[in-house]
């Protein structure tokens, strides 16, 4: 983590955000409070700097509206809009630059609060010479199966405003697989039940890429007629859509012509960055 300070014109701090410098530094909570939120920018068609400035706020847990009317006793001024849009875009970077994967013999385990966990993972079998996926055994595999079913099902019968039906499902997807040495998912399904929510309890603030890459696996890996994974899992598609316009983002500072730089403007406001990018 570093430090990323929001300032006033003459430089004085206003607030100190603790900023991610990678996806393993940013929790699935985290990445789940941002996406709902631009969603909800969207949805609500808000303006371009409200819907930033909620997505901010939603990822820190912290009011930046309210910050900064404490603060400075006025709404956000261009300035101020500068420094908040650039924490978005940059965490759009982090998030958009992540490549789902399903993880290797070399980095299938991970120390969390402590303890030592293992995640499904691609291994090398030395008789037939070939990588294989870890087989999940009828237990397992009904139980993520039904995990995702019931999650859609609750999505589409109440909705899912908050975003928490979805983080409920991935931090059951992930006590599900992520397990000790050696560990056993209990048979009986009361046994299950306690197992799996006493887990969740741990898995609360997991890291987001370790949550993305469980789905990665559960989404392509198990899909064993199909040696080229296609299938994107239901937290994996938002990242795509982010690094869709962090890439757009990038290709503004690359058009020379005045021509191009009609477009640029264009895109400028398409994407409801105007109040901090420069022209």
């Amino acid at each position: 983590m570093i430090d990323r300070n929001l300032c006033r014109p003459d430089g004085s701090i206003i607030y100190t955000f603790p900023f991610p410098e990678h996806i393993g530094e940013i929790k699935l909570f985290q990445y789940i409070n941002y996406v709902v939120s631009r969603r909800k920018s969207e949805e609500e068609d808000l303006p371009p700097m409200l819907g930033v400035a909620m997505a901010v706020s939603e990822f820190f847990q912290v009011d930046v509206m309210q910050v900064l009317e404490g603060a400075v006793g006025m709404p956000m001024d261009e300035h101020l809009a500068q420094s908040v849009g650039v924490m978005y875009v940059n965490l759009d970077k982090i998030i958009g630059g992540y490549a789902p994967k399903i993880r290797g013999e070399h980095d299938y385990k991970f120390t969390w609060k402590g303890i030592e966990y293992l995640i499904p993972h691609l291994s090398y079998n030395s008789v037939t010479g070939q990588l294989q996926k870890t087989a999940l055994n009828v237990y397992e595999y009904v139980e993520a199966d039904t995990i995702k079913f019931q999650a859609q099902l609750m999505s589409e019968k109440e909705g899912d405003v908050e975003g928490s039906i979805w983080f409920s499902e991935y931090t059951r997807l992930i006590s599900l697989l992520a397990r000790k040495e050696g560990e056993k998912l209990p048979l009986k399904p009361a046994d299950r039940e306690v197992f799996l929510q006493n887990r969740m309890e741990i898995f609360q603030d997991v890291p987001l890429d370790i949550a993305m890459d469980i789905d990665f696996f559960l989404t392509n890996g198990l899909r064993n007629s199909n040696p080229r994974p296609t299938i994107i899992g239901s937290l994996t598609l938002p990242l795509l859509l982010i690094a869709q316009q962090a890439q757009k983002r990038q290709n503004l500072g690359q058009m020379p012509s005045k021509k191009q730089k009609a477009k640029r403007v264009n895109l400028i406001s398409e994407l409801g960055l105007g109040g901090f990018i420069q022209n």
